[in-house]
């Protein structure tokens, strides 16, 4: 039904839009001046990250089962990519939230 390369078009197009950050003109801080900036830094990127992976994932597991037509085999692999994608995506929600709640509790923010 879809071709591949329609797919991957969606695919690369919707990673574009979703990896595309604001730009500021202005960078007063060139790198993090402590640890625990650097590691908010890079926890903060993979969260950015994390929405969008997981998004291409869950719509990736749709195109599977609805292009499935009856084989099992990838009707199974379709729920078992939507099966890891709310789990990771659950993961690092719960992950996020967790950090900053200690955070909020202990007073780093």
């Amino acid at each position: 039904m879809f071709s591949k390369k329609i797919i991957l078009r969606l695919i690369f197009t919707v990673l574009l839009l979703a990896l595309s950050f604001p730009v500021s003109a202005q960078m007063p801080n060139v790198g993090p001046s402590s640890i625990q900036e650097l590691f908010t830094s890079i926890g903060q990127f993979l969260f950015a990250l994390l929405i969008p992976l997981a998004t291409l994932a869950i719509i990736w597991s749709g195109v599977m089962l609805i292009t499935a037509g009856g084989n099992e085999d990838r009707v199974k692999k379709g729920r078992a990519w939507l099966l890891w994608a709310i789990i990771g995506l659950a993961v690092g929600l719960i992950g996020y939230g967790l950090v900053n709640l200690i955070q909020s509790i202990l007073g780093a923010r």
